[in-house]
């Protein structure tokens, strides 16, 4: 499966490829290919349909324990103001906290060491601890809401 088709069709045609695919959308290689797109496409051009997409797919990965959806969202949680960026967050916290604990360390346990999204995120936060304290203390001084 091309990985430009999942760029190029929704920014092109305005439909996402798994809807595109009527029938086949639910197929698995469809899946990781809409998935594998997500970080590179471009955040202004993401749409309620593709939000909605990525939500399904991603209670789809809580009950599979696979690390597709994660990893898409979390290449696109570090993209400043990404309409993707909050998805996982979201997801995460509307879960009880055993299930939430569960799936979060059955995640990092699969996904640590594949030099994905989140080994980019942890080299990153090692290489630059001033920004990631600066980050922090922003985040702590956000009014809540």
């Amino acid at each position: 499966m091309s990985g430009s088709l999942t760029i190029l069709l929704p920014e092109l045609l305005s439909v996402e490829l798994p809807s595109a695919l009527s029938g086949h959308g639910t197929d698995p290689e469809v899946r990781r290919a809409f998935l594998s797109g997500l970080p590179w496409r471009d955040p202004a051009r993401i749409g309620s349909d593709c939000r909605e997409l990525v939500v399904d797919l991603l209670g789809t990965a809580f009950r599979l324990g696979t690390v597709e959806a994660f990893d898409a969202l979390m290449a696109s949680a570090v993209v400043p103001h990404h309409p993707l960026g909050a998805v996982l967050g979201e997801h995460l916290r509307d879960l009880a906290m055993p299930d939430r604990d569960a799936v979060w360390s059955q995640y990092l346990h699969r996904a640590y060491g594949r030099k994905g999204p989140l080994d980019r995120l942890l080299d990153w936060t090692e290489k630059h601890p001033k920004r990631v304290t600066a980050l922090d203390r922003r985040s702590r001084t956000r009014p809540a809401g």
